[in-house]
């Protein structure tokens, strides 16, 4: 054997054992169950909001929302875009109005 076969053959068995170690290791992880969500803590004024949002059938809009809680249509919209960025509604279009839904991962919740 040459020099050069000797080196392909060292490099090739230490790939071998770096795939047997890569291996194991993804093995140990897919044993791993996801973490519990976690909780969430809202301000008095968001929670309302998110509360109000969890009480529609369907998606509703910062009016429909200011309506129920009381306060007014931007206040309702800054609260309800506040839970879009922070990944608790989503947010879609009827006609030209925005409107939103709380995902279901949040209607567990207090």
């Amino acid at each position: 054997m040459t020099w050069r076969h000797i080196e392909l053959v060292r490099a090739l068995t230490k790939i071998r054992e770096d795939i047997k170690v890569l291996s194991d290791r993804i093995e140990a992880l897919s044993h791993i169950q996801p973490a519990p969500l976690k909780q969430v803590y809202l301000s008095t004024g968001i929670r309302l909001t998110a509360d109000t949002l969890k009480g529609f059938s369907g998606p509703a809009s910062a009016e429909q929302i200011a309506k129920i809680t009381g306060r007014s249509r931007p206040v309702e919209s800054s609260h309800l875009n506040e839970l879009f960025r922070t990944g608790i509604a989503n947010k879609g279009k009827r006609g030209r109005k925005k409107v939103f839904t709380l995902k279901e991962e949040y209607y567990a919740e207090g």
